[in-house]
């Protein structure tokens, strides 16, 4: 396990001096209840990417999953946070909130508990990174959305609200046609710049960490497995994918 790491001193309120250690990844891995998993998603982080800390966030659910799942941190040499069950970006903030406290980082990622990393290459110059997640099935999870359909969306927002499953159907198909075409115009592309991306492994770099918290509170009133840009001003990140 590679780790390169230093100390940074710190003095504290009335002159309290205490040490933070810098690691240039931060792992967020977010775990309800799915220990069986943990161990693997784990061992791979530490053996694709060098330089990280990892903190694992037990969403409680009962007193012996939450041992096991401590357990398993323990002997991992991850930090371990145990929280009330309040959702996917109330885990993960608390994780974020955490990680600021206690280290200096430059990329903080968060990660499901049933994460292989496979391949951790080179970052782009992007303050969110979307990389490419492929499911068990194969299927690509990212990108979520290329781009904002506005169209599409009041389609589907009438359809629900009318309950019209034409007009609902026909937003959704617009927008994978319109967004189909415009992964097949970057096809040839090695990053392209996305609208939203799957939740369940996400790199956000430092400068955007100080909007992640506001970020992960947005993406909890859509759905718990998408990162989503839900309002765009301009000091918002973008977000890149990784194709």
């Amino acid at each position: 396990m590679q780790q390169n790491i230093k100390n940074i001193t710190l003095i504290g309120v009335g002159g309290r001096v205490w040490m933070k250690k810098n690691y240039k990844f931060i792992v967020i891995v977010l775990v309800y209840r799915n220990y069986e998993d943990l161990i693997e998603c784990i061992d791979s982080i530490y053996k694709k990417i060098p330089a990280c800390k990892i903190v694992v966030v037990n969403a409680y659910c009962d007193e012996e999953s939450k041992q096991k799942i401590q357990e398993i941190a323990n002997i991992k040499n991850c930090d371990f946070l145990n929280e009330i069950n309040n959702g996917y970006s109330y885990g993960n903030n608390k994780g974020i909130k955490y990680a600021k406290q206690h280290y200096e980082f430059e990329y903080i990622i968060v990660s499901n508990p049933d994460i292989v990393v496979k391949k951790f290459n080179d970052l782009p110059d992007a303050e969110i990174i979307a990389p490419k997640i492929v499911a068990a099935s194969g299927k690509n999870q990212n990108p979520m959305m290329i781009k904002e359909v506005k169209l599409a969306d009041c389609f589907i927002y009438h359809g629900l609200i009318k309950n019209i499953k034409l007009v609902f159907y026909g937003g959704i198909i617009l927008k994978k046609i319109i967004n189909k075409c415009y992964m097949f115009l970057n096809k040839n592309n090695k990053h392209i710049n996305i609208f939203a991306a799957h939740g369940s492994f996400v790199i956000i770099r430092k400068p955007a960490n100080k909007k992640s918290s506001v970020f992960l509170k947005k993406i909890s009133k859509i759905r718990f497995d998408i990162l989503c840009i839900t309002f765009k001003p301009p000091e918002m990140p973008a977000l890149k994918v990784v194709i």
